[in-house]
């Protein structure tokens, strides 16, 4: 069974992935107001999700390749057949 990775930068939205093949790793931007873990904790049912430590991130700087850098290292920590960067805009229809 193919295990896939979504490393995902959230900033206004918590974005709604499920599946038992998809573990979840999130940063949350520290200037989000309106996402919270716990939100997104109780959406899900089927995925394993992971967060890393949140920071303030100003986007298409540093501090958004740091947080890239940070979602992959975390993610290698276990074997996936795939790697997916993804913001919370996007939503993975196939």
């Amino acid at each position: 069974m193919n295990k896939h990775a979504y490393l995902i930068l959230v900033q206004n939205q918590l974005p709604l992935l499920d599946h038992a093949r998809v573990d979840l790793y999130i940063h949350i931007d520290k200037k989000a107001k309106k996402c919270r873990p716990e939100s997104l904790k109780s959406l899900v049912k089927e995925s394993k999700i992971f967060f890393i430590n949140s920071t303030a991130v100003s986007y298409g700087s540093y501090t958004q390749i740091q947080c890239q850098f940070e979602l992959m290292r975390q993610a290698a920590k276990q074997k996936y057949s795939y790697y997916h960067f993804l913001s919370d805009c996007d939503l993975p229809l196939r």
